[in-house]
C-alpha cells in the first residue's frame, strides 16, 4: 500500500507498507504531521492519494478514497514592540526594540512619524524581510535639550507599515507615547552669598539665571542698611 501527499503541508512517516498473509489483519499506524513554518496563513489542506500493488488481483489497483487532512496554522501577523510608552527626562536617551511576530511573504518596511519635535529618532524607518524578520532591529529615542524651564513635554511616534504582504500591510499599531520631563529650575544665583569689607574697598558679587526665561527679568537689589552701596539698583537679563 502506498501513500503519496500531493502537497508538503504534511508529511508522513512512511510512505508505504506491506501486508502479508500472516498479518493482513493487523493494523499498520503511519504519522501524520503538519508542516510547522512561521507564516501567518489560512487551514491548508493535504489529500493523500493511495494506491495498492499485489499479485493477488483483488486487491491490486484497489479503488481506495484520498484521505483528506486540514493542517490549522498556529503563526499570528503582528508587530512586537518593546515598550508602549517612554518617559524620558531632558537630555535622557531610550531605546525602542521592534520585530515581526510571524515570517511575511514580501518585505515590510515600518515608517516612524514624530507628532512634534519634543525627541528625534535615530531612524525614521525600519525594514523587514523574509529572512530576518524576527531579529530585533533598535532606534534610539533622544530628548531634545535646552536651556528653558518648562513643562513635561508631549511626544508620540505614529507608525505607518508598507508592504506586498496583505496581512501586514493591513495592520493598525497605536502611537507609542512619550513624556519629556524638563531639568531645569528657575533661580537666582550668585557668585557668594556674603561679603566681608573693609571701609572704602570695594568687591563685587555676579549674579545669573539658572536657566532660560521665556520674557525678560528683572533683579531688584537693595541694600538693608547706609554702611554700603551698590552700583546698580537692578539688573535685567
Amino acid at each position: 500500500v502506498s501513500l503519496t501527499p500531493d502537497n508538503a503541508q504534511a508529511t508522513l512517516s512512511d510512505e508505504s507498507f506491506i501486508f502479508t498473509a500472516d498479518n493482513w489483519n493487523v493494523a499498520q499506524e503511519i504519522t501524520v504531521t503538519g508542516a510547522d513554518d512561521a507564516i501567518d496563513e489560512t487551514t491548508s489542506t493535504t489529500n493523500i492519494a493511495i494506491t495498492t500493488t499485489s499479485n493477488d488481483p483483488e486487491y491490486n489497483n484497489l479503488s481506495v478514497d484520498d484521505v483528506v487532512i486540514s493542517v490549522a496554522d498556529n503563526d499570528t501577523t503582528g508587530i512586537n514592540i518593546s515598550d508602549a510608552s517612554f518617559a524620558l527626562v531632558e537630555e535622557e536617551n531610550d531605546t525602542l526594540t521592534v520585530s515581526l511576530s510571524s515570517q511575511p511573504t514580501h518585505t515590510v518596511t515600518l515608517n516612524l512619524t514624530l507628532d512634534s519635535n519634543n525627541v528625534t529618532l535615530s531612524s525614521s524607518a525600519l525594514t523587514f524581510t523574509t529572512s530576518d524578520w524576527n531579529t530585533p532591529q533598535a532606534i534610539t529615542i533622544s530628548s531634545i535639550i535646552n536651556d528653558t524651564k518648562g513643562a513635561t513635554l508631549i511626544d508620540s511616534i505614529t507608525i505607518g507599515i508598507s508592504s506586498s504582504d496583505t496581512a501586514y500591510a493591513g495592520l493598525s499599531l497605536s502611537p507609542i507615547s512619550i513624556s519629556v520631563t524638563d531639568d531645569e529650575s528657575a533661580n537666582i544665583v550668585l557668585s557668594g552669598t556674603a561679603l566681608t569689607l573693609t571701609e572704602g574697598v570695594t568687591d563685587s558679587v555676579t549674579v545669573r539665571l539658572s536657566s532660560e526665561p521665556t520674557n525678560s527679568v528683572t533683579v531688584n537689589l537693595t541694600s538693608q542698611t547706609a554702611q554700603s552701596t551698590l552700583s546698580v539698583p537692578s539688573l535685567t537679563f
